[in-house]
């Protein structure tokens, strides 16, 4: 019979040579599907019915110089169509494609010398600055710093656009380094005023800037890396503990007392982890969050004592027992917050 319809060797859509897959070569028609097999039962009724017309067609010339009437045979009716199985699908099986397993990524030779080449950009660096600081003024001190900083940060942010994760890694802590020493210098040199702020004053402000950074960028690699990067989420923690225990310890020197110096460094500390689950960084929520129950802890046994120390209904009334109800209130809603976060 021939094949004029169901043609093995030719794809049903584009009519393209098949060369041995379960997909077109030419259009990508899967070969292989339910829909497939049914068509080609259809393709091959439709060969059988050709096949039966042109028998007839040439029966009835050779039958026409006879003078008796030919019968033309009559077409079988057309046979229900058939449940779909995989015996009465005659295409060729193709063979499944071999998966081949992806190899674990390991530290790349090129990673680490980008890794001993930012080391040794900061240990030349270092030299200079020992050598050369004292001869610097003022303001050539400050741009030194703020270039090299400006190098390193735009040194981080292409090897996090390409992505190189170790290399991101090591240039963002660089960088986030040197932020830190530009902020105290400036402070120690006056630049801007700055020497006008004291101690807790640049730490507080320093925190802040932190926090902001590292979520910033943490952020905006996420989207190109794949993941986040670990060393900003570390700093933004640690500076939003710092900053918690600096403004506990700047209200207790104004003469405020312990227990609400401590319920301000509970709240900073809570209110920085509500802000770090909010953007997603886990390493920074496991830093400030540990923080924020241990000056509860804290804030927890002030409270305890203050109670045992004043144990009369007249002193508790009389503000005593503020403390433990300002305790009893913050662990009801970190109780009732801590299961949705």
């Amino acid at each position: 019979m021939r094949m004029r319809f169901a043609d093995p060797h030719a794809c049903p859509d584009c009519r393209g040579v098949l060369e041995g897959e379960g997909t077109c070569p030419h259009c990508g028609l899967e070969l292989t599907s339910v829909e497939m097999r049914a068509l080609w039962q259809t393709l091959q009724r439709a060969d059988q019915l050709l096949e039966s017309a042109v028998r007839a067609r040439d029966a009835a010339r050779s039958a026409a110089p006879v003078a008796e009437p030919v019968t033309e045979p009559v077409a079988e009716p057309a046979a229900p169509p058939q449940p779909v199985s995989s015996r009465t699908f005659d295409l060729p099986r193709y063979p499944a494609p071999v998966r081949v397993p992806t190899p674990r990524r390991r530290i790349s030779a090129g990673a680490v010398l980008l890794g001993l080449g930012a080391l040794g950009m900061v240990v030349a660096a270092f030299i200079f600055l020992t050598v050369s600081w004292g001869s610097l003024g003022v303001a050539g001190r400050a741009v030194v710093l703020l270039a090299f900083t400006a190098i390193v940060g735009g040194a981080a942010a292409w090897a996090t656009r390409r992505p190189l994760r170790g290399s991101a890694e090591a240039l963002w802590t660089i960088f986030l380094a040197m932020a830190a020493l530009d902020w105290f210098v400036a402070c120690d040199q006056g630049l801007l005023g700055l020497d006008a702020l004291s101690g807790r004053a640049s730490t507080m402000v320093w925190a802040v800037v932190m926090v902001a950074i590292g979520t910033l960028v943490v952020a905006w690699g996420r989207a190109p890396l794949g993941l986040d990067l670990t060393t900003p989420m570390i700093v933004a923690g640690l500076a939003a503990v710092a900053g918690a225990a600096v403004a506990a310890d700047e209200l207790e020197a104004q003469g405020v007392n312990l227990f609400w110096s401590t319920t301000a460094s509970v709240a900073l500390s809570a209110g920085a982890t509500a802000l770090f689950v909010r953007v997603r960084q886990r390493v920074s929520v496991l830093i400030a969050g540990a923080f924020a129950v241990l000056s509860i802890a804290a804030a927890g046994t002030l409270a305890v004592i203050e109670v045992l120390q004043n144990p009369s209904a007249r002193e508790l009334v009389g503000g005593h027992g503020v403390p433990m109800l300002v305790v009893v209130a913050g662990l009801v809603a970190a109780g009732a917050s801590v299961p949705r976060a």
